[in-house]
């Protein structure tokens, strides 16, 4: 996959968790002298679903933990499409 359909991707991504009231937030997660911190992922913040984003990493990484992120919600109520659904299901840890 090229930087552009990884971005194309992304975006795909970002809208299926908007249309399921999952903010999306890019972080510095790292920090700046730290190796091996948080990549990201689900969390719950006040109440409210919110994926955490290492901002740092490549769009197909950043795809990566979306998709696991999306991949624990019920995405039957709104449209997703073929591609996202694939992505979402192939990186399910279920």
């Amino acid at each position: 996959m090229n930087g552009i359909e990884a971005q194309n991707l992304l975006r795909l991504l970002e809208d299926t968790a908007r249309g399921i009231g999952v903010q999306i937030r890019y972080e510095n997660l790292f920090g700046d002298d730290e190796i091996g911190g948080s990549r990201g992922g689900l969390c719950k913040l006040r109440g409210q679903n919110m994926i955490l984003v290492e901002r740092r990493l490549s769009p197909i990484d950043q795809c990566t933990i979306i998709a696991e992120a999306l991949s624990t919600f019920d995405l039957s109520s709104i449209f997703v499409s073929p591609l996202v659904r694939q992505i979402v299901e192939k990186n399910s840890r279920f």
